[in-house]
């Protein structure tokens, strides 16, 4: 009776991810395999791509110094935009962590409420904001520390992408905090560490998981954003995201910008991988 019971159980789950499992397929792994099969197919002007396979749209991405400016471009708007909002999550986690749960609750809706705003809107309310005669501008004059000229620059990318990923990265923080039994603090400081030196010694290397995983997550979406560099960054500031956005839309240059689009994807798993490895190796070979 056991058995059938466990037959029965399974046959529930299966059937509650099959529907799952077809959407995913149908709106992820389907378009996602096109592209990448049209990555290899060979441009033409008159029909957008013809059915030959070939390299050359991936030694176009690696060869022009276009894009390989637009790569180093994208790494370094990632990394900022990563290192950032790492930084500033790794704060507000804690006053998560140390809070009340009815202060949490108010917190962590006022740090995701912002995900509920189109980003187009965010993003032209922070090009209103450094504009010239915008408000950051006007206060600064008004205490004649100003104006500064940020508008179309990487500083109002990179500060804008962080607005937005700031949640993305604080919430793995907090959560691999939430793990931390505080016992091991207060032990710490019964053995007369220093509060600042246990929270360094202790808690910090115990939330590193989460460290990485808000990182990489802020990375990654930073690295494909392309609405905040449209609007925000000067023209000549080279992105992966917008040149795949540009060889699709502008150039109808599908190939390309599918050749484009998954070079950034590989970059990004890459750098993935080689941050859970490295994360392994100081924990020991193991993920906590």
């Amino acid at each position: 009776m056991a058995g059938v019971g466990d037959d029965g159980t399974r046959a529930r789950a299966v059937l509650l991810i099959v529907p799952i499992l077809v959407v995913l397929t149908l709106g992820f792994y389907a378009p996602l395999g096109f592209f990448l099969a049209l990555s290899f197919l060979r441009y033409d002007p008159a029909h957008l791509y013809l059915h030959q396979w070939t390299f050359a749209n991936y030694h176009v991405v690696l060869a022009e110094s276009t894009y390989r400016l637009g790569l180093f471009n994208t790494l370094r708007l990632a990394l900022a935009v990563a290192a950032c909002t790492v930084v500033l999550g790794y704060g507000i986690a804690v006053v998560l962590w140390r809070s009340t749960p009815g202060w949490r609750n108010v917190l962590i809706t006022a740090l995701i409420a912002p995900l509920f705003v189109s980003v187009i809107i965010r993003t032209y309310g922070w090009l209103i904001i450094f504009d010239n005669r915008g408000p950051l501008n006007e206060m600064l004059r008004w205490f004649s520390l100003g104006p500064l000229h940020i508008r179309s620059t990487l500083t109002a990318v990179v500060v804008a992408l962080t607005e937005v990923e700031l949640p993305f990265a604080t919430l793995p923080i907090f959560a691999a905090l939430s793990q931390v039994d505080r016992a091991l603090v207060e032990a710490a400081a019964t053995l007369g560490e220093p509060p600042l030196r246990a929270f360094a010694r202790v808690v910090v290397p115990l939330s590193l998981p989460g460290v990485v995983t808000g990182g990489i997550l802020a990375f990654s979406l930073a690295a494909s954003s392309f609405v905040e560099p449209l609007v925000l960054a000067p023209p000549n500031l080279f992105l992966l995201a917008t040149l795949a956005y540009d060889d699709i839309n502008q150039v109808l240059n599908w190939p390309l910008g599918a050749a484009t689009g998954f070079f950034l994807f590989a970059v990004a798993l890459l750098l993935t991988a080689v941050s859970v490895g490295a994360l392994r190796l100081t924990r020991g070979g193991r993920m906590v």
